[in-house]
């Protein structure tokens, strides 16, 4: 009765064990621009209250910030890519040879 909780093929396991460390990166991603871009629009908010009359300010802290920010996003998802990768593959390696060994005896 109790092996019902373990027919699921391996190949399956593989696929939701990546499915949800891929699921994980994007969601960590979407967060960390989200936050980064909020940050960057109250910055500017506050600049051009402050400096109303001197507008070449306002324009070099937008581009700086816009700079910041794409920055920012190629790092966090090259980084991230080359994480969920390396993770993606070393799950599946693992949960394969626990299947394996699982399947041998």
């Amino acid at each position: 009765m109790g092996k019902h909780e373990n027919t699921f093929p391996c190949s399956e396991v593989v696929e939701v064990v990546v499915v949800a460390v891929v699921v994980v990166e994007v969601v960590v991603v979407v967060v960390v621009v989200v936050i980064v871009v909020v940050v960057v629009v109250v910055v500017v908010v506050v600049v051009v209250v402050v400096v109303v009359e001197v507008r070449i300010v306002v324009v070099v802290v937008v581009v700086v910030a816009v700079a910041v920010v794409v920055v920012v996003v190629v790092v966090v998802v090259s980084s991230s890519s080359s994480s969920s990768s390396s993770s993606s593959s070393s799950s599946s390696s693992s949960s394969s040879s626990s299947c394996s060994s699982s399947s041998s005896s």
